[in-house]
């Protein structure tokens, strides 16, 4: 049994918004640590995480409310590496108003959306590629406008037809969120081509919900193991994960427990102390 120091828990298994504790135990292989996502056991009954655990989860957050889900810290992290491995300081360059798009982003920095949308729209229209990405965003989440996915997906097509690698990367998300993962595939494939390294984690990703097949996640494989080389976040974490879950094949279980342990720890720091 564990207790932990942050909420007294005890269990064989420990959750919390930041992190969770396993003892994860596979092929005479014991390992015991924080980690976002593998298979468990306890009584004898094999659980997953995301079905047990998660609700143990959302009553620690209540506790814990300053502490961020692991998962949800892989995908920032992830959004974070896209960013900045992307076209964006070739294209604002490009941009031939760069103070009115400069002027619209302290304008969304201190909460005046409407007045932000207003001038991006007004820049988008004339063509701007940043300005687009800018509108599609606003679309994807509602902000300053109803979430209208369908219209965040055509702005998206546009920055992404004038050469904006980052608004590719939000197209094939608006096809994902419709289930269309083909269309993502194929939304995808011109920065596959060009070698972009998100482009291949999110085409890998979406291949793999295509396809879930013990023939598909071998060959991805390479894929992650590249990107994972380059310190992409998500490949990082996916490749783990897969491995943890038998995706590459039931002799990589224990290794990939062992790297999500690892990962979880530099992602999220290590746990608290429990004893």
């Amino acid at each position: 049994m564990t207790r932990c120091s942050a909420c007294r828990d005890t269990n064989r298994v420990s959750a919390h918004s930041k992190y969770v504790l396993v003892e994860v135990r596979h092929a005479g292989i014991e390992v015991a640590g924080a980690v976002p996502q593998t298979n468990v056991s306890r009584r004898g009954t094999a659980l997953s995480l995301p079905d047990f655990v998660n609700r143990q989860i959302e009553a620690c957050a209540v506790r814990h409310p300053d502490i961020e889900r692991p998962w949800i810290t892989v995908w920032r992290k992830t959004a974070e590496w896209d960013r900045t491995h992307t076209n964006n300081e070739a294209l604002w360059a490009s941009e031939l108003d760069r103070d009115r798009l400069e002027m619209a982003l302290e304008l969304y920095r201190s909460d005046e959306t409407a007045a932000a949308f207003e001038i991006w729209l007004d820049l988008a229209e004339g063509g701007s590629i940043w300005a687009m990405t800018e509108i599609g965003s606003c679309y994807e989440s509602g902000t300053a406008v109803p979430q209208d996915l369908i219209a965040a997906e055509r702005w998206f097509a546009r920055a992404a037809a004038g050469g904006s690698l980052i608004a590719m990367i939000y197209r094939a998300k608006c096809a994902g969120y419709r289930k269309d993962y083909a269309a993502a595939v194929e939304v995808l494939e011109p920065g596959v081509n060009q070698g972009w390294l998100s482009a291949l984690f999110w085409q890998t990703w979406y291949r793999q919900i295509l396809s879930p097949t013990l023939k598909t996640y071998r060959s991805i494989l390479p894929v992650l193991k590249k990107a994972k080389r380059e310190g992409h976040p998500g490949a990082t974490f996916l490749m783990a994960n897969w491995m943890a879950s038998g995706k590459f094949g039931w002799w990589l279980v224990p290794v990939g427990a062992v790297r999500l342990v690892l990962f979880a720890i530099k992602m999220v720091g290590p746990p608290p102390r429990w004893g």
